[in-house]
């Protein structure tokens, strides 16, 4: 049985890069760049874990629809090392596709079609819970509608009475409900990411520090605050680290940066590391993601990992002391 369960969207990717702003005037713009690619942050983050040479260890959670899409996706996943038992085919939905569109600045803007994680429910999750699952991660909360409020509360509450560490990180919220969908599972969660305009529309607050202490009032175990080309800012409520990244790097496609991230971060948790050598784990993923074109291609095999830091340092004073331990 797998360690941990992460479950989320499962996407068919179709990437485009540079498309300019003003492609709607035109009637017709080529790019120099596309592929055909799969995404959703759970995805994202199983894939990095696989390259980390975490497969085994890992089982992806997740719904498709009985068509192209979601064979494109599985067979991608298939191709890289996750195996797709655990992803349940339903004949009414429609799976995930999203066409990203990437301009000049590199910025990314999602077109996004289907409903298939949206059917996700907590049966599809809890039922692969297994006696050596130790941690439960979920992907893409504000989009899992049948995950969240009074599922969210029951599904992290059982898995605390079996004893398996819970996290989940956010995206989007389209419809502005924001802590309403999560607040009920916050007593019941190890560890929550987010980036920070997420936190910012989940907490009303800006400051990092202030974050973390709604977070905490609300019962979350750990926080973990994404900031992009800042770094990331993470918190127990007895230590807190600030973590700087790497900024004189190569940026192909920020699409995925921060699922490579929580694959970072979830690989260390998952090898006993602490939480600062877990930022650090999550900063290099995040950046060799940014390298190259889709949401996971960049993402690097532990040895990968081991060269980059020996060749960039981890930044912090620690770093040695983690190059020595991977």
């Amino acid at each position: 049985m797998a360690r941990l369960i992460c479950a989320g969207h499962a996407s068919c990717d179709l990437p485009f890069t540079p498309v300019d702003r003003d492609v709607f005037d035109k009637d017709t713009h080529f790019v120099k760049d596309a592929k055909v690619l799969t995404g959703g942050d759970a995805l994202n983050s199983s894939v990095s874990l696989a390259r980390m040479g975490m497969g085994e260890d890992i089982r992806f959670v997740s719904v498709v629809g009985d068509d192209v899409f979601g064979k494109i996706t599985t067979d991608y996943l298939l191709a890289h090392g996750i195996a797709t038992d655990y992803i349940r085919v339903d004949p009414a939905a429609h799976s995930l596709v999203t066409v990203v569109l990437i301009d000049s600045f590199n910025e990314r803007h999602f077109v996004c079609y289907g409903d298939a994680a949206r059917k996700l429910t907590t049966k599809d999750v809890l039922s692969n819970i297994g006696e050596d699952t130790k941690y439960l991660h979920i992907g893409s909360f504000m989009s899992l509608d049948m995950l969240e409020g009074d599922n969210h509360r029951d599904m992290f509450r059982f898995a605390r009475e079996k004893g398996i560490h819970t996290s989940f990180d956010v995206n989007f919220d389209n419809e502005g409900k924001w802590i309403k969908k999560v607040e009920k599972g916050l007593p019941y969660t190890d560890l929550m990411f987010a980036s920070y305009d997420e936190a910012v529309a989940l907490s009303g607050l800006r400051d990092p520090e202030e974050m973390g202490a709604f977070f905490q009032s609300k019962g979350v175990g750990s926080f973990v605050l994404k900031l992009g080309s800042k770094g990331c800012y993470a918190t127990d409520f007895k230590t807190k680290y600030f973590i700087p990244t790497y900024t004189d790097m190569p940026v192909v496609d920020t699409t995925g940066a921060g699922d490579a991230f929580v694959a970072g971060y979830l690989y260390g948790l998952m090898n006993g590391f602490s939480m600062e050598a877990c930022c650090i784990l999550g900063n290099v993923q995040g950046t060799l993601a940014v390298g190259e074109l889709g949401s996971h291609s960049g993402t690097g095999d532990m040895q990968a990992v081991r060269n980059f830091i020996k060749k960039h340092g981890a930044l912090t004073e620690n770093g040695a002391k983690l190059l020595a331990n991977l």
